[in-house]
């Protein structure tokens, strides 16, 4: 949420720091600013909000590496059966794609039964 606050305080507001942007994320920015505290200064109220290019791409280098160590886990944890395009069948690396990659449902057969009763109930639903 923090990034979408972020967001939406530069294109709504200039860049201009809320009391309620303070309020929903002083927390993570003082964390976030931590290591730059000596020239990034704190979040004050009617103050533009001074932030450095790098923070952005190295929290999005953070969170591919944590999804890709999670995808991982889950191809592990799941047997093969989830975590990468060609699930449910099994990974085969040498798998040389020919045309568009079709994706497959999201839920299957064997997945949590409530979650794929409300799964098929919205695709009947909407035809």
């Amino acid at each position: 949420m923090f990034w979408r606050n972020f967001r939406n305080l530069v294109i709504h507001n200039g860049g201009i720091v809320s009391g309620q942007f303070i309020r929903a994320n002083a927390d993570i920015f003082e964390q976030i600013r931590k290591p730059f505290s000596s020239h990034m200064p704190a979040l004050a109220r009617g103050h533009r909000l001074q932030f450095f290019d790098h923070i952005p791409r190295s929290m999005a280098t953070t969170h591919y590496k944590a999804a890709h160590w999670m995808t991982d886990l889950l191809i592990q944890e799941s047997g093969a059966r989830r975590g990468h395009v060609l699930a449910p069948e099994s990974v085969n690396p040498k798998v040389m794609f020919a045309g568009p990659l079709v994706p497959r449902r999201l839920l299957i057969d064997g997945d949590d039964e409530q979650s794929l009763y409300m799964a098929e109930q919205g695709v009947a639903d909407e035809a």
